[in-house]
């Protein structure tokens, strides 16, 4: 498996950056927190579905848990909502770092 720096990281992201401008809590909270995420995660796999599917499971975790646990208030729901925002930024950075971008994956997104 080949090792990826956090400059590579990065830069992978360049070609992103500008459209997502629009979403400012994505582009200037999630994406930057994102770069150190995945540096780590690329030490376990290199796989963005991997990490896609793993988020799936997490956001239906999340949902389940407003739907269905009112009891525990919001914050177990949203708090895994938001682990699955960051591994959609991690999946994205994957995908981009190690040129393995699919059509599959950008429908997903």
């Amino acid at each position: 498996m080949e090792k990826y720096s956090l400059q590579q990281i990065k830069s992978a992201y360049t070609q992103k950056e500008e459209w997502e401008r629009q979403f400012p809590v994505s582009c200037f909270l999630f994406r930057p927190i994102s770069f150190y995420v995945t540096y780590l995660v690329l030490l376990v796999t290199n796989s963005p579905s991997k990490v896609a599917w793993c988020g799936f499971v997490i956001g239906l975790g999340g949902c389940a848990s407003l739907l269905f646990l009112p009891a525990l208030t919001i914050w177990p729901g949203l708090f895994l909502l938001i682990i699955y925002a960051f591994s959609d930024a991690v999946d994205g950075n994957i995908a981009r770092v190690t040129r393995n971008v699919t059509y599959y994956g950008k429908y997903l997104d």
